[in-house]
This record gives structure tokens, C-alpha cells and sequence, in this order.
């Protein structure tokens, strides 16, 4: 048995009378077995033989008669071990010590002992209503013989006579059956993909003057899931007007279709103004004649916006031939460029500078020209946006590749000090104002293979006995 420790609760001072009465109790606890609760066991022998040898014997006979009418153990006296000469020992002596480790006197000796009996008496008197927890009555040897009734008779039973175990019926799961959701079939589908679209070889959107050809080069895949095996036409034009031929006409099969290209020319509106470049799409059984003859009626399958084009005036940049630098007089010069102009165009002036005030700077503004249009070649490529998008530095692409002047013309005369378009007088080489074709005598000039700075102005200049081109700007 273990005494369990106390819970923590408040701490109170300690009294030596409190823990000398708790030592005393838990010491006649030890030594009677628990008022006999307890089996025989190796401690309580040793406290009753410890309190035997320590406490007299007067003492201890009150104390054994109420234990046995309780029929607990009793601590049996015993005869004083101490041999003759040696001190009895003081049990009451050795606790004070314990509990105060200065000198006892011989007053709280007494009164300890008056404090233990006191409280022996108290343990005695509580004890009245104690009575006997259990009377062991040993019991006779050999009293219980066991016997055993058999269970069933040794005969085997006949394997008929097993009944089958019962079956009983497992429930089974129901089988909820999902519906798959209701999946339309494909839409049918009829159309194409356009690609890499270019107009006059630019991006779209494209500037072009009234009446201008417009060059549309695209490639495209063409599909049918309407109707794989129908005639299907591809027909490219400006909305109302067509290139006069089909970009695809047979069957376009499932997607992805079938791929093509196509590369046509249009003329662009006579009236200014923005229009798209449109693709239809026909299933005509006639062939491509049929769809042609259905382009802008509204009859399409579908149709699609590929690209743009700007109807707007324009100055166009081109070639009168080619001379010495003796060239001439602004007039002079300005009539090579009349015999030259391209078709559609009215008006015309040599690309060229004669002065600080004539320069191919002060153009627009001394000869009419606008400044705010785009300049393209008779061909209708792209040079510029506008007058100061050309005297910038650079051009859209090389002259040659522009189709403003002949591949087999690689300079030309343009009498500028800079590449902005400036003429510094008496600075500025221009074969005597364009009068001289003396090989000692130099011009100013550009070139038609780069598209930067130096096609304006070259780094150095050109005999004037030389042949290059005269160019020229119209609207």
C-alpha cells in the first residue's frame, strides 16, 4: 500500500505536534497491519519488533488488549536487547532531534511524551465502532471434488444428420445509372484561315491614291465539316470588286482543311475613304464563275475582313531617266519629269536642289504639295508616311526594291548638304548649278541600294561626266 500524495493546496506552517501525531498514526498503521486489513507481511514485522524493542512494555499492554478485541495484531513486548552498561535507547529523544536539531530539554521531552499519549488515546477512542473486516475460516482439505457431466454421447454423429448452415440472402447494391449528358452533334462548320497578308508587299493597313493598283498576296486553309465533299470558293476583292479569279475552287475537306495561297491585283476606289479587303467563301455547284458572279450580293456562306486600304491622295517619288550633271535649269529639269509622270498623276517637280531656297526640303512648300500625305512608287509601294517621315534619315526599303527607279541604276543626283533635305549655297557640290559634265567637277548624290541616311546623301560626291538617275515627285 502507498500513501498518495496530497494535492497542492494552501501551505500552512508546520507544527511539530501536527507531524509528530501524522508520524504516530502512520506508524500504528505499519505496525498493526491496518488494524488488521492487511495480510501478514515483511513490514509490519519489522515495526512491531522496531516499537517492541523501544516502547515499554506498561505501555503497550492497554494497547495490545484493545487490539485483540478488535482481532487485529498486536505488538508482542520484548525482552530489553540492549547489553548491561549501554544506554536504552530514547525513541522519544531521537524524533525531537529530528524535528529540532538544537539541544531538547528535558520539558519538551515531557511534553512530547504527554503530546503522544494524548494522542495514542484519541486514536483509541475513535476506534469504537471499528469492527472485524473478515474472519478467515480456513477450509477443509480435500472438500470439493469436482465432477463432470458429459456433454453428449461418444457415439459419432451421422453426416446426414448435419444441417447446412442458412443462406442468407446478401443485399445487393442498385445500380444508379448516370446519364451521360446529352452531347449535340458537331456544329457544322464551313470557313478558312487567313495568313501572312501583305498588300503592295506591306502590312496592312495600306495608303494608295484613287484608281491605284493594290497587290494582295495571302495564304489560307480552307475547311468543310458541313459538307467535306462540296465545291467550295475562295474569292478575294474589295467588297463590290474582285480579282476576277478564285483563290480556291474544289473540295475543302475536314479540318484542317485544305491549304493555299494567292496573289491578285485590285484597283483601288476612285473615291477616298477607308475600305476593307474582303474574302468570301461560296458553295456554288456552277464552279468558280458562279461564285465570281455572287462576290458582294450577300450570298456567301461567310466572309472575312483580311486587310485595309486608305484611299487618300499621295505623292508619288519616281525616276525621269537618267543624265549627266549637266542637267539644266529647275525648268529644265522639271520637263524631264512632265515626259515621265506616271498615270493618274497631274502635277510633278524635280527631286533635286538647286539653293538653300529651292531645296528638296522646301518642296511642299514652294510647289503645292502636301506635307501630310503618304509617298509611295508607281507602283504603289510604300516609301513614307508623310514630307518629314522622308527626310528623316531613312526609307521604308531600298529604292530598287520599291520599284522607284530601274535595278540597274545605283546612284542619282540630288544636290543635298545633309540628309534632311538641306542645300547650303556655295557649299554645296551641284555641278555648277547643274550646268557642268566635267569630270573635275563633283555633284551631290544618293543611293538606290540602302534604305538609310546615304540614300539621301552619299558620303562623298560623283564626277559630274557621270550618268545617273533624275528623280522626281507627283501627285
Amino acid at each position: 500500500m502507498t500513501i498518495p500524495r496530497r494535492t497542492s493546496a494552501p501551505r500552512r506552517k508546520r507544527s511539530p505536534l501536527r507531524f509528530l501525531f501524522t508520524f504516530s498514526l502512520t506508524v500504528a498503521m505499519l505496525a498493526t497491519g491496518g488494524f488488521g486489513v492487511f495480510p501478514n507481511n515483511p513490514l509490519t514485522d519489522m515495526y512491531q519488533k522496531v516499537l517492541s524493542e523501544n516502547i515499554p512494555e506498561d505501555f503497550l499492554a492497554p494497547f495490545n488488549t484493545y487490539m485483540e478485541s478488535l482481532s487485529a495484531p498486536t505488538i508482542p513486548p520484548s525482552p530489553d536487547p540492549v547489553p548491561d552498561g549501554d544506554p536504552t535507547p530514547d525513541l522519544l529523544s531521537a524524533l525531537a532531534e529530528i524535528l529540532n536539531p538544537n539541544p531538547v530539554s528535558d520539558t519538551l521531552v515531557v511534553n512530547a511524551t504527554a503530546a503522544y499519549e494524548t494522542a495514542v488515546a484519541s486514536i483509541l477512542e475513535t476506534q469504537t465502532a471499528v469492527i472485524p473486516i473478515r474472519t478467515l475460516t480456513p477450509l477443509p482439505t480435500n472438500a470439493y471434488t469436482p465432477t463432470f457431466t458429459p456433454l453428449a454421447t461418444s457415439s459419432p454423429l451421422p453426416t446426414s444428420t448435419f444441417l447446412p448452415l442458412p443462406l442468407y440472402p446478401v443485399p445487393t447494391k442498385t445500380r444508379v445509372k448516370i446519364e451521360e449528358p446529352t452531347v449535340s452533334p458537331k456544329a457544322a462548320l464551313s470557313g478558312f484561315n487567313a495568313n501572312a497578308v501583305t498588300l503592295n508587299n506591306l502590312a496592312s493597313p495600306l495608303p494608295v491614291r484613287p484608281g491605284a493598283a493594290v497587290s494582295i498576296s495571302w495564304t489560307f486553309d480552307v475547311f468543310d465539316d458541313q459538307c467535306p465533299t462540296c465545291t467550295t470558293q475562295l474569292v478575294t476583292g474589295l467588297g463590290g470588286s474582285h480579282g476576277g479569279v478564285c483563290a480556291f475552287d474544289t473540295n475543302a475537306d475536314l479540318s484542317p482543311g485544305v491549304a493555299g495561297s494567292e496573289t491578285i491585283s485590285v484597283n483601288a476606289p476612285m473615291t477616298y475613304g477607308t475600305y476593307n479587303i474582303v474574302v468570301e467563301l461560296h458553295h456554288k455547284a456552277g464552279g468558280c464563275a458562279e461564285a465570281l458572279a455572287a462576290y458582294g450580293t450577300g450570298t456567301e456562306v461567310l466572309k472575312k475582313n483580311i486587310g485595309i486600304i486608305h484611299v487618300q491622295p499621295l505623292l508619288v517619288l519616281y525616276e525621269a531617266g537618267v543624265t549627266t550633271g549637266n542637267i539644266g535649269s529647275r525648268s529644265a529639269a522639271d520637263a524631264l519629269c512632265a515626259a515621265n509622270l506616271p498615270s493618274g498623276y497631274t502635277n510633278y517637280r524635280a527631286f533635286i536642289g538647286y539653293s538653300s531656297a529651292d531645296s528638296i526640303a522646301n518642296i511642299p512648300a514652294n510647289y503645292g504639295f502636301s506635307s501630310s500625305v503618304a509617298i509611295q512608287s508607281p507602283s504603289g509601294k510604300y516609301v513614307a508616311n508623310n514630307w518629314a517621315d522622308l527626310m528623316d534619315g531613312s526609307i521604308s526599303d531600298r529604292l530598287q526594291q520599291l520599284d522607284v527607279v530601274s535595278s540597274g541604276n545605283v546612284a542619282w543626283w540630288s544636290g543635298v548638304e545633309a540628309s534632311d533635305g538641306s542645300f547650303i549655297d556655295g557649299v554645296t557640290k551641284n555641278c555648277n548649278n547643274w550646268t557642268s559634265d566635267l569630270d573635275t567637277v563633283g555633284g551631290t548624290y544618293g543611293m538606290t541600294s540602302v534604305a538609310i541616311s546615304t540614300w539621301l546623301k552619299a558620303n562623298n560626291s560623283a564626277g559630274c561626266q557621270q550618268y545617273l538617275a533624275l528623280l522626281c515627285v507627283g501627285d
